[in-house]
């Protein structure tokens, strides 16, 4: 449950607990169609111990693709911008167990939320949050 308004953060504060209490063993995979994670989150997926795997949108399959709009027409290479920054700083400390990849299929768009946590040598999760408040 999460409403920032209502202050209720349920949500964050699990996911950025997972993370930090995830062992190297782990494997923690993150969907997201527009990637803009809080600073916090980012600090949390970078430190974390886990193999993170991250799905996010390509530019053609952003639900803003092909906007009209001057501003708009941006926000798909906006993403892709916040994307290269978190690889850049995950680079910084030569992390390899953070993989990015994009989701592009001709025709669709990519709107995926979740994330499933896999324990060691598991082949089904043992957590799941589907959909995302956009914490």
């Amino acid at each position: 449950l999460q409403s920032a308004i209502m202050n209720i953060h349920y949500e964050s504060r699990a996911v950025l607990r997972l993370l930090l209490e995830s062992s190297s063993d782990d494997h923690i995979y993150i969907a997201s169609g527009y990637f803009n994670p809080p600073y916090d989150l980012t600090d949390r997926l970078i430190a974390a111990r886990a193999k993170r795997f991250l799905l996010i949108s390509s530019p053609r399959a952003n639900g803003w693709w092909g906007a009209q709009q001057h501003l708009t027409s941006f926000i798909p290479v906006m993403y892709v911008n916040l994307a290269r920054y978190f690889l850049t700083e995950t680079s910084k400390i030569r992390d390899e167990d953070i993989k990015v990849r994009q989701y592009n299929r001709d025709g669709f768009s990519f709107h995926g939320k979740g994330l499933w946590l896999y324990p060691r040598n598991s082949q089904h999760p043992c957590l799941s949050v589907i959909g995302s408040s956009n914490f």
